[in-house]
């Protein structure tokens, strides 16, 4: 399949306001690194609280390894080639950050973007990507659109 005709199906069936809702969250969720590293217990309500539920929403079954790990498995259409998202829900302490975990939305401009950000630490490391992976899983694990088989 081309990429223009992927990016015709995530254009058509992938929510913006779904994706958004999804960094707030994480924006508003502390999950800042300590020594504990993994085993931080903000780090893992993230997890647990936050993106977990955002799966079962959907429909999905994810489930948490003995070292707070969240695993979801979708099937394939085969036994082709195979796809792993990786995640990262840390984040740096926040230090003098103004209202680290405000999930605000703002205007982009001060900072030279185009549109509205979600303002909030880690946002534009690791919570930014993680939301998109997030809507992305929700969206083919659910099944919203029939994808093509050559996809």
């Amino acid at each position: 399949m081309e990429a223009h005709s992927v990016k015709r199906i995530i254009e058509k069936n992938l929510l913006y306001e779904e994706a958004r809702s999804i960094l707030v969250k994480l924006a508003q969720t502390p999950s800042p690194q300590t020594e504990l590293l993994e085993a931080e217990p903000q780090v893992l309500a993230l997890i647990r609280d936050v993106i977990k539920p955002e799966l079962e929403q959907a429909g999905l079954h994810p489930f948490i390894d003995s070292m707070g790990n969240l695993i979801l498995r979708l099937n394939g259409r085969g036994r082709g080639d195979r796809l792993m998202l990786v995640g990262y829900g840390m984040n740096a302490a926040p230090s003098t950050m103004e209202n680290p975990y405000s999930g605000e939305i703002i205007d982009g401009a001060p900072y030279e973007l185009e549109g509205e950000c979600v303002w909030g630490r880690g946002v534009c490391e690791q919570k930014g990507s993680l939301a998109a992976m997030i809507a992305a899983v929700r969206f083919v694990g659910a099944n919203k659109v029939e994808l093509p088989s050559d996809l």
